[in-house]
């Protein structure tokens, strides 16, 4: 029985860092799909004022806010993981 706890243990590190690098990997996508948000927003943003649209600029320049917050929502969650798996 004892061996059997050992094994157990031993095995728990390197599934922890498995788990820490799908989040790290996850939380990565999810920051380059933010990126793209913004990029997307920010577009918008420069077509409505192109087009002198008040209502669209408005849109944009919410949607492009909101982009960014994620973007640094994710940004944060992303270096938290890597900060884990590092001490993992």
């Amino acid at each position: 029985m004892p061996n059997q706890q050992s094994q157990q243990g031993m095995n728990t590190a390197p599934q922890s860092q498995n788990v820490n690098a799908q989040a790290g990997q996850q939380a990565q996508a999810t920051v380059t799909q933010a990126q793209n948000a913004v990029a997307q927003a920010q577009s918008a943003l420069t077509q409505a004022q192109a087009a002198a649209n008040p209502q669209a600029i408005q849109q944009a320049q919410q949607q492009l806010q909101q982009a960014q917050q994620q973007l640094s929502q994710a940004q944060a969650t992303a270096s938290v993981n890597t900060t884990n798996q590092a001490q993992g």
